[in-house]
């Protein structure tokens, strides 16, 4: 028996997949603000309109550190969680990314109803 009474089946499934594919989700999710940051630098260039593109590209960086925690307590270490210490700090620097790339999208969106409107 795997861990917390599952089989070794089940705990592939239900521990390892699902980690990896936290990891993967959080790499595309990153991905994803950094194009937005590549297209508002481009609005930028095309329209001349200042966007603040510095600001979108760097702000989405704290999902890179939480998933280099989450590697490196899954993958790393072979645990099944992160630790307390490693939590705090991923999960800090996940919400203050959060809150600094919504705040960039929001003023994006702001700028782009002034420029095409």
């Amino acid at each position: 028996m795997g861990s917390f009474g599952l089989g070794s089946f089940q705990k592939i499934l239900y521990i390892n997949i699902s980690n990896y594919l936290l990891i993967f989700g959080s790499l595309l999710l990153w991905l994803g603000f950094f194009l937005m940051g590549v297209l508002a630098q481009r609005f930028e260039k095309v329209l001349m309109v200042p966007t603040r593109w510095q600001f979108m590209k760097l702000a989405p960086t704290g999902i890179l550190v939480y998933v280099g925690f989450q590697i490196y307590s899954i993958i790393m270490k072979g645990k099944i969680k992160m630790g307390i210490v490693e939590s705090y700090i991923a999960y800090t620097s996940l919400l203050v990314s959060v809150l600094l790339t919504l705040f960039g999208i929001v003023r994006f969106f702001i700028i782009l109803k002034k420029g095409i409107g």
